[in-house]
């Protein structure tokens, strides 16, 4: 299974016998329209769709706890995985997809923070969507 992962490939093409399920991950298809499919594409597809939950797909309706939204990725001073203030993706994962193998971020840093930067009443950890946990923020 995957889990709070990012991928910016071809989902149908390296993906094509992958049977585990997407969780909490950000799929996005670098620009190009996923429409236009040939035949065999479309079925893959389909098949990969049902195996996506509490993600952030391009191109997938709101099913499973889904989204497809720009993941708004910090792109300065270098394109990164890192999500920046007002991602949709920042606690919007779901806490029951981590296991113990996702216990830290891409960065090191601890999984399910509440880095959705609200700052009121007690803080709720969630797990944000892809490889990079925003961190809590400091609160006066």
């Amino acid at each position: 299974e995957f889990e709070n992962t990012q991928f910016d490939t071809d989902p149908e093409a390296e993906f094509a016998e992958v049977n585990w399920p997407f969780l909490n991950c950000i799929m996005r298809n670098d620009g190009d329209e996923v429409d236009g499919l040939d035949g065999d594409l479309e079925g893959i597809l389909d098949e990969l769709l049902a195996q996506v939950f509490s993600s952030n797909w391009e191109g997938i309706a709101s099913t499973q706890g889904n989204i497809d939204a720009d993941p708004l990725f910090i792109t300065v001073p270098r394109p990164s995985y890192h999500l920046d203030e007002g991602s949709p993706c920042i606690d919007a994962g779901n806490n029951c997809y981590v296991g113990e193998s996702t216990v830290e971020d891409i960065d090191g840093e601890p999984r399910k923070q509440d880095g959705d930067f609200d700052c009121v009443g007690t803080p709720v950890e969630v797990v944000d969507m892809g490889c990079d946990e925003v961190p809590e923020p400091d609160c006066p």
